[in-house]
């Protein structure tokens, strides 16, 4: 995982590290396909956050989560290969990423 680009995007937070378990989640995923995830969003502090209409309990502001995608991988392959996996995770599709945290608990869902 590339640890630059985790970082809030809001030029004012100090770094920070992913949670184990995410770091775990994404280690597997680049694992099978091969490549490098490349993160269109990690960690956000609460103000970035409300700024790019995050939830008020968002996943990014606990270090939990992230926005991927593996260029010349097809999002539903992703998708589909978590889900098959299943990994306790919170899980989403969008039209340009994958959403994946590490709640602990399972949910899916397809905002496409």
């Amino acid at each position: 995982m590339d640890l630059h680009a985790f970082q809030c995007r809001c030029g004012e937070c100090p770094p920070v590290t992913p949670d184990i378990a995410l770091s775990i989640l994404v280690r597997e995923i680049e694992k099978h396909f091969g490549e490098e995830i490349v993160i269109s969003s990690g960690h956000r502090c609460p103000d970035h956050n409300q700024k790019v209409g995050g939830a008020v309990s968002s996943f990014h502001t606990k270090r939990m989560a992230i926005d991927f995608y593996i260029p010349g991988v097809a999002l539903q392959d992703i998708y589909d290969w978590i889900n098959n996996a299943t990994f306790r995770c919170g899980l989403g599709i969008y039209k340009s990423h994958i959403h994946i945290d590490s709640r602990d608990a399972t949910a899916r869902w397809d905002y496409r």
